[in-house]
């Protein structure tokens, strides 16, 4: 008692000092409309956000305060390595990340995928500005739609980061996905490895509408080019993107354009859409239209007959044509072999040219109309078979009836898939010209060139051993030692398997 009587007593000599009330008070705390006014400024002058992106922001509820907007922003810009304008551009497509936690939300997240996935820095960062929506998404819901993706289209690690390259996928559900998943295989008539081809080649079909979009697209390119089923199938095999593209606004003008840009018929048209399914996506007045009157310029009206044969030529670059037609006319070679040769590589392409003075180019056009038999008399041919009793020196074959012994070729047509038989002399092979045409599209095949008439000592069984592939051949010795039944089965049906 004496301490505490103590104390009072000095406290009671100290000098009385006033406090200002302004020490004692609180900070003011600020109206949340002072709150959204400095998050607006702090969007407006960081992201350069315009006056209704800022108010997009703030549609459904506010962002909060600066304090807490702030270091999310700068947590957001070092973890996905971004700009100011990546990170404005994120900002834009979703502004509901602001209000995300970064502890229990974003982060885990972004570490969950960046885990699972097997994603460097880079490709995490694109999947997030690609989709921001995705952090939206709990962790439970990507894992269920991933597990789907892989066991349902049997894809390995490698082809699952390839489908998540459209990371909305793991927003849609696995009903929808399962529908549209059955629905391809259905009406393609995909096996498993073709379906996993498909949606590889372009993920959202996962999710398109199937009676909105890919229904009646299918539809219509079946109608529209008169294709069977297979044929169907092989174009959307080769080019699976057919199925986002739009028939009124594509597809339906681009067809109609080149029919008559290049005066084609349908079974022309159609030929071309088979061999080259990717014409469908060109745009017409940035790409194909330009190239058509460039090599109608250098080459001349002929140019149509060699795209219309050879459609690969409009799926490469203007400068490449250029290029290639400069260098022929360097070389004093006809330009038209810029064309015949465009699917070889640029090394291929000058190999070839080196060798070549002037060269006269045919078209599968003119080599119809040329007078093969005033060239090489030792070749003819027939569509209409030779009597049944000469079946067993190869007469049932349609082809050549004269020239001493004959040989034949069992092929597929490169144009139109169909399988058949072609006999012709020895002699012609060995000396002369060989040119069979296709019972199925009318298109002329060159089988051998001893005389240099369209190639330089050219026969098809060299070609084909110099691109390593091999060439099975019968003869008398091995016919009359009894073939493998095997071996001439598979020879028919065009398989080169040994099983």
């Amino acid at each position: 008692m004496l301490h505490r009587a103590a104390t009072r007593a000095r406290a009671a000599l100290r000098p009385h000092i006033r406090v200002p009330a302004r020490c004692l008070a609180a900070p003011a705390r600020k109206t949340p409309a002072q709150n959204a006014a400095d998050v607006r400024d702090l969007l407006r002058t960081r992201l350069a956000l315009t006056e209704a992106e800022l108010d997009r922001t703030e549609r459904h509820r506010a962002l909060g305060a600066r304090a807490t907007v702030e270091p999310k922003l700068d947590w957001l810009q070092q973890r996905l390595d971004l700009d100011a304008a990546q990170l404005g551009k994120l900002v834009r497509r979703d502004p509901t990340v602001l209000r995300r936690s970064v502890e229990e939300s974003l982060a885990p997240k972004l570490e969950y995928l960046q885990t699972r996935l097997d994603l460097d820095a880079a490709e995490l960062a694109k999947i997030v500005r690609v989709f921001p929506q995705l952090l939206r998404y709990s962790v439970a819901n990507v894992e269920l739609t991933l597990e789907w993706l892989q066991t349902r289209l049997g894809l390995d690690a490698a082809q699952l980061k390839m489908v998540v390259t459209h990371p909305s996928l793991l927003g849609r559900s696995v009903e929808s996905m399962e529908w549209n998943r059955d629905w391809l295989q259905r009406r393609l008539d995909l096996d498993e490895a073709e379906l996993r081809r498909v949606v590889l080649g372009r993920p959202p079909l996962l999710y398109y509408s199937v009676e909105d979009n890919m229904a009646p697209t299918l539809d219509w390119m079946q109608a529209r080019l008169e294709l069977d089923d297979a044929q169907l199938k092989t174009m959307v095999l080769r080019i699976p993107q057919l199925l986002g593209y739009s028939v009124e606004d594509n597809m339906a003008p681009t067809l109609k354009w080149l029919q008559a840009r290049l005066g084609l018929d349908e079974d022309q048209l159609k030929h071309m859409v088979l061999r080259l399914p990717s014409l469908l996506s060109y745009s017409i007045d940035l790409n194909v239209a330009p190239k058509l009157a460039y090599l109608e310029q250098e080459i001349g009206s002929e140019f149509r007959d060699h795209v219309v044969r050879i459609p690969a030529i409009l799926g490469y670059s203007l400068d490449r044509h250029r290029r290639r037609v400069e260098a022929c006319r360097e070389r004093g070679v006809d330009a038209a072999y810029a064309l015949t040769s465009a699917p070889s590589t640029d090394a291929k392409f000058h190999a070839l040219l080196a060798k070549k003075t002037t060269v006269v180019v045919a078209t599968a056009a003119s080599r119809a109309r040329r007078p093969f038999r005033n060239v090489v008399r030792r070749f003819a041919t027939s569509d209409t078979p030779v009597p049944s009793d000469d079946a067993a020196a190869g007469g049932d074959l349609p082809g050549t009836e004269h020239g001493g012994r004959r040989l034949a070729i069992v092929f597929t047509c490169t144009v139109c898939d169909t399988r058949s038989a072609k006999k012709f002399s020895e002699q012609a092979y060995k000396e002369g010209v060989v040119v069979v045409r296709c019972p199925g599209c009318q298109n002329d095949h060159l089988i051998a060139d001893n005389l240099s008439f369209f190639e330089d000592d050219w026969t098809l069984e060299d070609a084909l051993q110099a691109r390593g592939n091999s060439v099975d051949k019968l003869d008398d010795d091995n016919l009359l030692a009894g073939v493998d039944p095997d071996t001439l089965k598979r020879l028919v049906e065009g398989r080169r398997d040994t099983e």
